[in-house]
């Protein structure tokens, strides 16, 4: 059988947006395809297990839009402080019925 040299780049996919109804939809996968949807948040990546406990400490449901990009980088922060292979930079986007933004930020230092 063919097998290939080298095995390629691993995703895990978050897929999020809003339902017909105007409604959250949150998705995370794994690197097989395992769907998880959750109406609250959904975490992956290298540090996902650490990002599941800060997440759940850190998110209160009808957050303001602001308190939720800061409770979503603080679930961040807290979660790639214990994972020496997550990066430092990240993105967040936040989707409302009004369109969607895009902050970038710069989680302390990565050293």
């Amino acid at each position: 059988g063919w097998l290939p040299r080298r095995p390629g780049y691993l995703v895990e996919p978050v897929v999020c947006g809003l339902d017909r109804r105007g409604r959250p939809y949150l998705c995370a996968q794994d690197g097989l395809g395992a769907r998880m949807e959750a109406a609250t948040f959904v975490v992956a990546g290298t540090a996902a297990t650490s990002l599941y406990g800060a997440a759940e400490a850190l998110f209160e449901p009808d957050l303001e839009s602001a308190a939720l990009v800061d409770a979503a980088c603080g679930a961040m922060a807290a979660g790639l402080d214990r994972d020496c292979l997550a990066g430092r930079d990240v993105v967040v986007h936040l989707v409302t019925p009004d369109g969607a933004t895009r902050e970038e930020r710069r989680l302390g230092n990565n050293g």
